[in-house]
Formats: C-alpha cells, sequence, structure tokens
C-alpha cells in the first residue's frame, strides 16, 4: 500500500520514494490521505496563530502535531535564511574597533574631561608621594640619630637592616630598630595606597588613538546602518525550543496511536534475547520494537546470515527497513562500548496479539575489531 504526502501543490499526493522523501520528512506523511489532510490543516492553522501571535490549543492526536512541527520548522528555516542574510550583509560593512559612530563622537568628545581628570590626579598623587618621602626620611633620620649601633649600622633602600660585628646583648637593640623599620614600610604602603584612590575610571586618548578615531568615524558615516539581528535570534531560539516540544510530542502520539501502547511500555530486551516475544499467523512478531537514533520502528523479524545480523522493521507510517545488527570498531576511531551503543536497542511490550514463541528468541548483534 503506498504511503501519503503533502505534495508539491499543498494537496494530499500519493507518496512513492524509496527512502528519504524530498518532499518532507515524517511529519508530511501518512498512510491514509485524511491523515495527511488532517497535518495540511493543522499546518495552516498554525500559521495563522503565528502571524496573529495567538496561542494555540492542546494537539488532539499526532497529525494535528505534525502539521504544528512542520509549520514551526518552516519558520525556523525562514528565521535562519533572514539572520544569515543579515550578517552576511553586517560583514560587508565597515567595522571600527571603537564602536560605533555614536560611541567614537562620545569617545571623542569626552576626552578633554578625561585629560583634565588625569592631570588632578597625578598632582594629587605627586603630593601624596611626597609626603611619604617626607614621612620616610624623617623616620629613617630618627632611627639614625638614636642608633646606638653607630657607623656599623646600614639601612638598604630596600629597607634592610644590618650591623656588622653585632653582638649577642646587641641583638635586642637590632630587633628594635628591624619593628621600627617595618612599621615604615607599612605606613609608606598606605601613602602608595591612596595615591591610587583617585584614579579616573577611563584613561584619555593619545592624539593617535583621536586621529583613528576621526578616520572611522568619516568611513561610518558613509556606510549604512548595521542591521540587529538580536530579536530574530531570540525568535529563533523560541521556534527551536517548539519544534523539540512538538517532535517529542508527535513522537509519543504516533507510536500510541499506531501500536496502542505508550512508549514508556517498552522493556528492554536483556542479553540479547527474549522470551516474551510473540507472533502473528505469518510469523511476524507482533510486539517487538527497536529504536535507532531517536526513531521507533516495528520489529518484524530478526535474521542472522553468517556473520551479519539484522532486523526486518516497519516505521510506524509503513515503510518497510533493515536495521543493522553488525558494526566494526577501531581503536583509532572509538571505544567498542561506542560501537556496541551504536547499534538499534530492542524492546518488547506486553500485550495478547498473537501468541508466545515455543523458544527464546535471540536478536545477536556483532562488533568486529577492525584495528590494526
Amino acid at each position: 500500500m503506498p504511503k501519503f504526502h503533502i505534495g508539491k501543490r499543498g494537496n494530499t499526493a500519493a507518496c512513492y520514494a524509496k527512502g528519504k522523501c524530498p518532499l518532507g520528512g515524517d511529519e508530511s506523511h501518512g498512510k491514509t490521505r485524511e491523515e495527511v489532510q488532517t497535518i495540511i490543516d493543522s499546518y495552516y492553522e498554525t500559521e495563522a496563530a503565528l502571524n496573529r501571535h495567538q496561542e494555540l490549543p492542546e494537539s488532539t492526536n499526532s497529525f494535528e502535531t505534525a502539521g504544528r512541527l512542520k509549520a514551526y520548522k518552516e519558520r525556523q528555516e525562514y528565521l535562519v535564511q533572514k539572520i544569515n542574510g543579515i550578517e552576511q550583509r553586517n560583514r560587508s560593512i565597515f567595522y571600527s574597533v571603537h564602536g560605533t559612530a555614536e560611541e567614537i563622537e562620545a569617545a571623542i568628545a569626552s576626552n578633554p574631561e578625561r585629560i583634565a581628570n588625569e592631570k588632578a590626579y597625578l598632582a594629587n598623587r605627586e603630593m601624596i608621594l611626597a609626603d611619604r618621602d617626607a614621612y620616610k626620611e624623617k623616620a629613617l633620620a630618627e632611627i639614625q640619630e638614636n642608633n646606638p649601633f653607630g657607623e656599623r649600622l646600614t639601612i638598604s633602600k630596600a629597607g634592610k637592616l644590618f650591623v656588622k660585628y653585632i653582638q649577642k646583648d646587641e641583638w635586642p637593640a637590632y630587633n628594635n630598630i628591624k619593628d621600627k623599620l617595618k612599621e615604615i614600610n607599612e605606613e609608606e604602603q598606605k601613602y602608595i595606597d591612596a595615591s591610587y584612590a583617585y584614579a579616573p575610571k577611563d584613561r584619555p586618548f593619545t592624539d593617535n588613538e583621536i586621529k583613528e578615531m576621526q578616520e572611522d568615524l568619516e568611513k561610518l558615516k558613509e556606510q549604512p546602518e548595521r542591521i540587529d539581528t538580536t530579536k530574530d535570534r531570540e525568535k529563533y531560539q523560541e521556534v527551536t525550543s517548539q519544534i523539540e516540544k512538538y517532535e517529542k510530542l508527535y513522537k509519543e502520539q504516533l507510536f500510541e496511536e499506531r501500536t496502542g501502547h505508550k512508549l514508556s511500555e517498552l522493556k528492554p530486551v536483556e542479553k540479547d534475547e527474549s522470551d516474551k516475544v510473540r507472533i502473528d499467523e505469518k510469523g511476524n512478531f507482533t510486539n517487538v520494537y527497536a529504536q535507532s537514533g531517536s526513531e521507533t520502528y516495528k520489529v518484524l523479524n530478526a535474521k542472522v546470515e553468517e556473520h551479519y545480523s539484522y532486523l526486518e522493521v516497519e516505521t510506524l507510517n509503513g515503510d518497510k527497513q533493515r536495521l543493522s545488527m553488525t558494526t566494526s570498531w577501531n581503536w583509532r576511531m572509538r571505544t567498542e562500548r561506542d560501537a556496541y551503543n551504536s547499534l538499534p536497542n530492542v524492546y518488547t511490550v506486553e500485550d495478547n496479539k498473537g501468541s508466545l514463541t515455543k523458544e527464546p528468541v535471540a536478536f545477536p548483534n556483532f562488533v568486529f575489531d577492525s584495528s590494526d
């Protein structure tokens, strides 16, 4: 039986594509014309709501959800093209490292004030450092005046103390001078900290910088304005969030409508075999499913041919496919665990369709080491 999709003219049409359909993914396909028409109606309803900034009611089935998903995906594609087009245009416009024309004009206008603030700061700092030098000179002079060591005492510019031929009973006097030097250093640091306290927030621009800004300003005035894409990017994030929401909902609804079960009811097959498999009169599985990537498939049979195994599966829209249960790994590319994790996961679900198999059914997978 053929499946149906949204045709090139926007109406329902039979789909005869083998493999991936060029006219859309699962959200554009159904098993019947009625399902596809529901997608089309929901698509136009969603488009109208988006254009009018209206809230959408909850979707009641997978095909309503598919229509919404299609509309949001098209809106996402439109935003990507719009943002890329704007960014390409913006890249062709001259850009100054000093900012926009308004920012450069403001910077140039602020420079006289910056220069005045810098001069005031430097003058104030010079006064504070002069006070520091005067304090330090007086403090060191007092030490030298009351020095019990005479010419044997030396104090370096870095404030280090040295006494030539010091005697045992002179150590208390030595330590006393050492403590005073420590106090002088601490006080000196206070003067230094105070000298930086009123440093201006913005330094003045050099003559070369002002010249460069003036040249850039002239170029910018000749250029068209850059277009801001912030709002479009915010819309893109909102649309992407809705796509993720509707993709999840669509898969959950479609699985339940096609199978009568919820995705949460799937139980993983342990150790590559199961004694819970049921088959119909043709020998096809009735309660086995596989997940590969983000897709869920109905498993019809498991096949093994020498060193190759695969699953005969059917998509939820009725397309028959093969899922390979065989792969290889190479230590240069990935780990053996990664290779196993890349294979489909097999599940069963409890139901009363068909009959239980007499023996457990195997779902073997083969992973070959292709390393040198």
